[in-house]
């Protein structure tokens, strides 16, 4: 079975009981929604030491995801929100 987690405080730990995921930040870069959640479960696939419960991803207007990035800790999660923002900020300016 799949392990679940919360987040409390920025904090990961295991958990019971399996609220769902949780958007934590959302920007809108000229028609790129850039999104994080807090999945509250390990999307490694096993292929990851530390549970990967955070997800940044982007989408177009069509919400055809264009960028995946997966990591463990809120910090993480915040720096890869921001690099998102940045690239497709960047990629909107060329």
């Amino acid at each position: 079975m799949m392990n679940r987690y919360k987040l409390e405080d920025k904090k990961v730990t295991l958990s019971e009981n399996y609220k769902g995921s949780e958007v934590l930040f959302q920007d809108l870069i000229r028609g790129y929604l850039v999104s994080t959640v807090f999945l509250g479960y390990d999307a490694s696939c096993g292929v990851s030491e530390e549970p990967l419960v955070f997800e940044t991803m982007v989408f177009e207007n069509s919400f055809e995801d264009l960028y995946c990035r997966r990591c463990s800790t809120y910090d993480d999660a915040m720096v890869q929100h921001e690099t998102a923002k940045t690239l497709f900020w960047e990629k909107v300016n060329e």
